[in-house]
This record gives C-alpha cells, sequence and structure tokens, in this order.
C-alpha cells in the first residue's frame, strides 16, 4: 500500500501538468488583426496541444508567469510572405518551431501554425490534422489530386477559334483517364493565357477553382501543302502535357509528358475555316487514338501531387 502510494505520488506532478492550461502569448510584427490572430491559432493548440486559459484581468507578475505553463507564438510579416514560431515554457508538450506560409490572411496564420504542430507532434496527432485540414497542408499530407485541365491559350485569335473542337476531343479523353484513378478529384477545364506570367496566372487560377494540382495541354498543329500523286499535303499534331502542383499559393511545375506527333494525309487541299476544323477533328481523334493511356495514367500518378 506504501508502494502504491509513493508511486502515486511520484506520478502526480506529471498528471497535473498534463491536466493544466497553460497560457497563450501572441505577438510579432505582422500587419495582421490581433484578435482574429489569436481566434485561428488558440484554437488549433488547445485541439492538439494542450488546454488554455485566458490571463487575468488583472494580468500576472513576472515572478508567477517564471513558473507557468505557456505557449508564446511570434509573427512576423514581409513582401515574401510570413514567419511564424512557437515556444513554450514548462508546457505539457515541448513546442519549439517554425513555418512559414505564403497564403493571405487569415489563411496563412492557419497553415503555418498547422505546418509546426504536423512536424512537431505524434504520428496519431499528425494523422489526425491530416484528416481535418488536409487540404491546406498539401505538402505535408497525403493528397487526392484536386485537379484542374488547363489548355494553354494563343493570342492568334483564329488560332484560338479552331483550337476549340481539338481541345473537346483531347479533354473528353483525358476525363475518362482521371475517372479511372482514384487519386483524382476531376474539377473541370480552364484555358490560361500563355507568355511569360503563364505560371502566375496558373497559380491564380487554380486559387480560384479550389485545386492543388493542374494538367497543363499545349497543342501545335501545322498545314502542310506538299503535293504527291495521292495527297494535296497533310496536317501534323503535336501535345505536350505538364503537370503543376499548388505550394504557397503558387504552381510549381512537377513534370511533362510529350505525345508522340502524327500527321494525317489530305486529299482535298483547302483554305476554308470548315476545311481546317474538319483536317483539325481528323488529326486530334487519330492523336488520342495513338496516344498511350498506360505512359499517361503513370505520369499522371508518378506526379501525384
Amino acid at each position: 500500500m506504501r508502494l502504491l502510494l509513493f508511486c502515486l505520488f511520484l506520478l502526480l506532478p506529471t498528471l497535473t501538468l498534463g491536466q493544466s492550461a497553460c497560457y497563450l502569448f501572441v505577438g510579432g510584427e505582422f500587419g495582421g488583426n490581433s484578435s482574429k490572430t489569436d481566434s485561428i491559432i488558440r484554437p488549433l493548440l488547445a485541439a492538439f496541444v494542450a488546454p488554455l486559459k485566458q490571463l487575468p484581468a488583472a494580468g500576472i507578475s513576472e515572478s508567477k508567469l517564471a513558473s507557468s505553463c505557456f505557449y508564446e507564438v511570434s509573427l512576423l510579416s514581409s513582401g515574401n510572405g510570413l514567419d511564424l514560431s512557437i515556444t513554450g515554457q514548462h508546457t505539457p508538450i515541448s513546442l519549439n518551431g517554425g513555418a512559414h506560409s505564403k497564403l493571405p490572411f487569415p489563411d496563412n496564420v492557419r497553415h503555418a501554425t498547422l505546418r509546426i504542430l504536423h512536424k512537431e507532434l505524434s504520428q496519431p496527432q499528425k494523422d489526425q490534422i491530416c484528416r481535418k485540414y488536409g487540404e491546406l497542408l498539401v505538402e505535408e499530407c497525403p493528397q487526392t489530386q484536386r485537379l484542374i485541365l488547363v489548355f494553354r491559350e494563343k493570342r492568334d485569335s483564329e488560332r484560338e477559334s479552331l483550337s476549340k473542337e481539338p481541345r473537346t476531343i483531347l479533354s473528353s479523353e483525358l476525363e475518362s483517364l482521371f475517372e479511372e484513378l482514384d487519386s483524382i478529384e476531376f474539377l473541370g477545364v480552364s484555358k490560361v493565357m500563355s507568355g511569360i506570367s503563364f505560371q502566375q496566372a496558373l497559380g491564380k487560377t487554380m486559387n480560384e477553382r479550389g485545386s492543388n494540382a493542374s494538367l497543363v495541354i499545349s497543342t501545335d498543329w501545322e498545314f502542310q501543302k506538299q503535293q504527291t500523286s495521292m495527297w494535296k499535303g497533310l496536317v501534323s499534331m503535336t501535345v505536350t502535357m505538364e503537370s503543376y502542383s499548388l505550394k504557397d499559393g503558387e504552381a510549381i511545375k512537377k513534370g511533362s509528358y510529350s505525345v508522340d506527333p502524327q500527321k494525317v494525309p489530305i486529299r482535298k487541299w483547302g483554305k476554308s475555316q470548315s476545311f481546317k476544323r474538319k483536317s483539325l477533328l481528323k488529326i486530334s481523334k487519330k492523336v488520342t487514338q495513338k496516344w498511350s493511356d498506360t505512359a499517361i495514367r503513370e505520369f499522371l500518378q508518378a506526379t501525384d501531387t
């Protein structure tokens, strides 16, 4: 009996520490709403780390603070994003880490806080965080690809007009492939203008669509007049696929895949829009018939977010 009481006496401080609430201090230079920031961080720490309590209205003395349990969160905002760090004193679960986020306020506060918690806490807690906030922690948690199919637009209005039907054929075949992959949730089709700001515009589109992955399709076709005994010319097409993921709100290229180029001979040459549309429909169908479904699946799975 005495031995049992002695063991309980030794365990008492640990049990008390684990059940006691801690203070939370949030500070730094981040240009955000301090009360809003506290209201984001406080429930996250309370849910995954330790119960928290408010400071007394009269404040707390330095001597009492020195022996108290508390977590301290520091934030620093710059043009490159938000840096957030968490430290603690006399805490039941030790936290001593930092994280960066490029998301806008207030999502950046939640994002950076969760990144620290995921890094610092045990595996069961990591799993719990991912189940609840996996969509936000793209790098830390296993992801379903919330994928959009994006076609690169060209500034040539005539060429864009002629590209509508080929894009419909390509997107229809790719959507069928997406449906076969459990790791992909297909969100739809978008277009983004080619150019030096393409990647920035793509990131913006992905954010607006709630996407964490995109498959960018570039098509290039050409009519060539080549007189032979049987043909008047040919139309050729090349298709390139690029995979992008979303990191800190920006589109990051992960890989590329080129479909084998195809050609279709033309028996009767023409210059009209209907002639070009008919020829482009033929070559688009040939591209999808000749490409390797298996190779495209492997490419999509290899670049899984």
